[in-house]
């Protein structure tokens, strides 16, 4: 599923709030330095908010539940890369609005 960023995220997130069932997405912006991330993957259109983008991202990728944020690091390589400890990396492509990801686990 694609994730959308900058200004279309908001307009879907908009979308979504008044017709949960418009826009079957993910998407994450940042507003007033906090990043505002939306999962409408299952047409319920969950929202939250995170003061760091990495974080942001790794929800929306299910790396941990919101329950979990105190507990949970992802560190910010370079524009391109997240370090999860323990887990792996995330590369991150944007295009146009559109951020596209590749996780690399650690090996067992």
């Amino acid at each position: 599923m694609m994730i959308y960023t900058g200004k279309t995220a908001n307009t879907l997130l908009h979308q979504n709030l008044e017709d949960r069932k418009s826009n079957i997405c993910k998407g994450y912006f940042c507003q007033e330095n906090r990043w505002i991330a939306f999962d409408n993957s299952t047409g319920n259109c969950w929202v939250e908010e995170f003061y760091t983008e990495e974080k942001a991202i790794c929800w929306l990728e299910n790396f941990f539940e919101i329950s979990e944020i105190k507990n949970f690091e992802a560190i910010k390589i370079s524009s391109q890369l997240i370090f999860i400890p323990n887990d792996g990396y995330l590369t991150t492509t944007y295009e146009k609005e559109i951020l596209t990801l590749k996780f690399y686990p650690f090996l067992a």
